[in-house]
């Protein structure tokens, strides 16, 4: 907050002269003209006090903090603020150094009023929190110089955090990369967690790297159930944040799903059905908890059949446990609204065999 009018003394004086030395009693109404001068009542006093426009510039922030972090050399941004000018104001230049720049259409005089913006860009030279100050030098008559505070945050590397693997069937393996940006010295690389279901399956991130490097870890589940593990990558060039970690999450399940997905294609009148097969892969007796369900918007236009015939759902057969390699179906049937709706559903499979309950994307229109 800025006084510019008034001593703080309740009186009559001052007229002619500096605001600010100004003596008022009661002021009351302050109103802003388009010219930028202000005019109040002065209660007290029966006037109206009058108060010449100032030059000032005002801004929308006092500091632009960049969030995250930046690689070394590389550039954020723009995160734009702006000037705002009070009175006769005029902008002589703006200025930044170190780690930050800013490009801007602030030159010269404004009117009172008008506004311009002026665009903070970062770019670290090293690591660790990294603070300058943009300085606005103007005609203020209050004060020559608007300052804003900058900050950010620079780090040698940029990594994917988390590999995510989703469900996969026992024995099938699959494998992810996590890539690290950022120029360093890698000086170690270490898998932790669970070892067995994930392993580590290539590396280039060796010794010097300028530029960036891949690692690539293989979950390949050997039991049923969630599994994790964490990738730990450590550098020797000084970066704080050494050593950076990766989590990797998956689950193992010996029941596969054929076809992945349902579709019933476009039914304009009637009824349509269509067959998911389940197989158990694994070596435990494959049972089913319930009668599958089916979610999403429209899930009403589906339904699983009973075990019975013609349309018949043998995985709800009371008696059905699968063996290694046994195979059982779901018959789901979509009855037609003829309304020409699409629907996107997914229907769900309880088991014992790991990542339940599986989903079934289904695809229909009417």
């Amino acid at each position: 907050m800025t006084t510019f009018g008034g001593n703080g003394n309740p009186g009559f004086s001052g007229d002619d002269g500096p605001a600010t030395n100004a003596e008022l009693f009661y002021p009351w109404a302050l109103s802003e003209e388009s010219s930028g001068n202000f005019v109040a009542a002065d209660t007290s006093n029966n006037r109206i006090r009058e108060i010449n426009a100032f030059a000032a510039v005002g801004r929308s922030t006092s500091g632009v903090a960049f969030s995250g972090s930046t690689v070394i050399g590389a550039t954020d941004g723009p995160i734009d603020l702006t000037l705002s000018e009070i009175g006769p104001a005029a902008i002589n230049g703006i200025s930044v150094s170190g780690n930050f720049t800013q490009a801007n259409d602030c030159v010269g005089s404004l009117p009172n009023g008008a506004t311009c913006t002026v665009s903070v860009y970062f770019t670290p030279t090293g690591t660790g929190k990294r603070t300058d100050t943009l300085t606005v030098n103007t005609n203020g008559d209050l004060s020559s110089n608007t300052k804003v505070a900058l900050e950010g945050n620079g780090v040698n590397l940029t990594i994917t955090r988390i590999l995510l693997f989703g469900n996969h069937e026992l024995g099938t393996a699959v494998t992810k990369n996590v890539t690290v940006t950022g120029n360093t010295i890698y000086s170690s690389l270490a898998l932790s967690g669970d070892a067995t279901d994930f392993t580590i399956r290539s590396n280039t991130c060796t010794g010097a790297v300028t530029t960036s490097c891949v690692i690539g870890v293989k979950f390949d589940p050997q039991t049923i159930g969630a599994k994790s593990a964490t990738l730990v990558i450590t550098d020797s060039s000084g970066d704080p944040t050494s050593p950076q970690s990766v989590a990797a999450r998956g689950t193992g399940t010996e029941v596969s799903l054929s076809p992945t997905t349902l579709a019933f294609g476009t039914v304009t009148t009637g009824t349509k059905e269509r067959s998911e097969t389940v197989k158990n892969v694994g070596t435990t007796l494959l049972t089913f908890r319930d009668t599958p369900t089916i979610t999403g918007a429209g899930a009403d236009q589906f339904s699983v059949m009973p075990c019975a015939s013609p349309s018949t759902s043998t995985c709800l057969n009371a008696s059905v446990k699968l063996t290694q390699n046994q195979t059982c179906t779901f018959t789901v049937r979509f009855t037609s609204t003829g309304d020409g709706v699409s629907y996107t559903n997914e229907l769900n499979v309880s088991d014992n065999g790991g990542a339940s309950p599986q989903m079934v994307k289904m695809t229909a229109m009417d």
